[in-house]
């Protein structure tokens, strides 16, 4: 899937779209946007990488992607959740067997209809429902995968834009003297 670039206006600040929220500055990055994913994840973008973390209730994992790593961000359908496809088969079985076990004539045509329904209420919902969106940042060979929600096609693609957007400033940030990467400003600290 092609990702379109978004145009930004240098000296900005932090950019604001509909279910991207711009953050206040942390004391040692600028956020520039976050993103809330799907199974309590949230993604955060700062001047100088994307952190992919979790809140307590949900996942509790972190990972961090600095931005001149990031080779690429993939927005794209995720893949389907098969369990609506397994209850819905097996439903059906089980409203054969319900309604032709049953000794009443009643409870299995009724007991056989309401099975019977639920069980394609299942599968329609399989094979109709579109599936969620994954989004991938690409580090060489690894990747950090998150689950988006298709409502929010439009927020996870302009995020995607604003990480390339905010590695391809940071690449273009002042050289060294000898010209061997960007400037570092890390703190200093003494030697013990």
């Amino acid at each position: 899937m092609a990702i379109d670039d978004i145009t930004t206006a240098p000296d900005s600040g932090p950019q604001t779209a509909s279910g991207i929220e711009s953050a206040p500055e942390d004391p040692g990055e600028d956020v520039v946007a976050r993103l809330q994913a799907l199974h309590g994840r949230r993604l955060v973008l700062t001047e100088e990488r994307v952190t992919v973390d979790g809140d307590d209730g949900g996942w509790g994992g972190w990972s961090v992607a600095f931005l001149p790593q990031i080779a690429a961000v993939r927005v794209s359908p995720g893949r389907k959740e098969r369990s609506s496809l397994v209850w819905g088969v097996l439903g059906v079985f089980a409203a054969i067997g319900v309604w032709m076990v049953a000794s009443n004539d009643a409870v299995s045509t009724i007991g056989g209809i309401v099975v019977g329904a639920i069980s394609l209420a299942l599968l329609a919902e399989f094979f109709f429902k579109p599936p969620d969106l994954n989004m991938q940042i690409v580090l060489g060979t690894e990747t950090i995968d998150v689950d988006i929600k298709r409502s929010q096609a439009d927020e996870a693609r302009q995020f995607a834009n604003l990480i390339l957007e905010t590695r391809r400033s940071a690449l273009a940030a002042p050289r060294s003297a000898n010209g061997a990467g960007p400037v570092i400003q890390a703190p200093r600290f003494p030697l013990p």
